[in-house]
């Protein structure tokens, strides 16, 4: 009898056990799974493709995603298997979630950057530009008015990038830049300064560099040197330069800055600063001298906006006494833009 009633026992407590495995398989069965997202890394207005399942077609009352803390409100599109949309302002690094009924999907992080380079055709900017004295005041009189619009988007060197059409003293001039990842690139031959102001015998590669680069504070992106290279000196012929010329970046400070027409937008903005840097020396017959100096020039990114402030250093390089370079400061604030990032 006691054996019976064991059996029963066993029985009972067997029985219990699948119920709840079966319960537990049908909770779990339908929960929201995200397996990937489009991009780990983004900045704010791009689009985020959630894939996993369970998400519900069509889109259940109340289901929604949640990106860097903000609630998603607007979809491109929600399938069983999808979920599309755009990456809202407010969003900040964080977690990627789906709710379906109540239910919470697992997380997935995501980092996001502000979006200080929108770079949508037909966005356009205007700018005052100045010349700089030695004390870095503006030269009132040199006062131009010039307009840079992207205009076309291209394939240079192995990537797409946006032309931007910069018209200035009424001169046309195209120059080339990409995004990727929150980092903004351009080619080595638009952040080189030009001869009159840098006279020195450098190779400009044909490449991609990084000029802006949320994750980093200093990078060196191109660099060449030199040994015993002929180089010109006004008054005195040839010399010969040996040393290492070196391009890097550097990231600023991040502050707001008055902006626009009479200085009345206030736009929080990260700075970036090019930094043209030469150590070494200049021979002329026997006699060789040292040469180093730093020339820097800061850029100034609006979020949402673009470039919003760009400043070259005034700067005297000395060549040993027998000739001094120039280097002419100059400023260039925005007016106006038109941006739909």
């Amino acid at each position: 009898m006691k054996i019976t009633k064991l059996i029963y026992l066993k029985l009972i407590l067997s029985s219990l056990f699948l119920i709840n495995s079966c319960s537990e398989t049908t909770t779990t069965s339908d929960m929201p799974k995200i397996m990937s997202l489009s991009k780990t890394v983004a900045v704010v207005g791009d689009t985020l493709v959630i894939s996993g399942y369970n998400f519900v077609s069509p889109q259940p009352i109340g289901a929604h995603a949640v990106c860097g803390g903000t609630q998603i409100i607007n979809y491109i599109s929600w399938s069983d298997s999808t979920i599309v949309f755009l990456i809202p302002t407010d969003a900040v690094s964080g977690q990627v979630v789906v709710i379906v009924n109540s239910k919470t999907s697992n997380e997935l992080s995501i980092t996001i950057h502000k979006n200080y380079f929108p770079s949508s055709v037909g966005n356009y900017w205007i700018y005052e530009n100045f010349t700089l004295d030695d004390q870095g005041n503006k030269n009132l009189n040199s006062r131009i008015e010039d307009s840079t619009a992207i205009t076309l988007t291209w394939e240079l060197y192995g990537k797409y990038c946006d032309i931007y059409t910069h018209n200035y003293d009424f001169s046309t001039k195209e120059q080339y830049y990409y995004t990727e990842n929150g980092k903004l690139y351009a080619t080595v031959a638009e952040i080189m300064p030009e001869k009159s102001q840098m006279p020195l015998p450098i190779d400009v590669p044909k490449a991609w560099i990084v000029i802006a680069d949320p994750d980093s504070l200093l990078w060196e992106v191109f660099s060449q040197t030199f040994n015993n290279e002929d180089i010109e000196i006004p008054n005195f012929g040839k010399g010969k330069l040996t040393g290492t010329f070196a391009l890097k970046m550097e990231k600023g400070e991040k502050k707001p800055i008055n902006t626009g027409e009479n200085q009345t937008l206030s736009v929080m903005s990260q700075e970036y600063k090019t930094l043209y840097t030469f150590d070494g020396n200049i021979k002329v017959g026997i006699f060789e001298f040292p040469l180093f100096f730093i020339v820097t020039e800061h850029r100034w990114y609006g979020e949402n906006i673009g470039l919003i402030l760009q400043r070259l250093d005034s700067k005297t390089i000395s060549l040993g006494g027998l000739y001094n370079y120039k280097i002419i400061g100059s400023e260039s604030g925005m007016l106006r833009y038109h941006v739909s990032q």
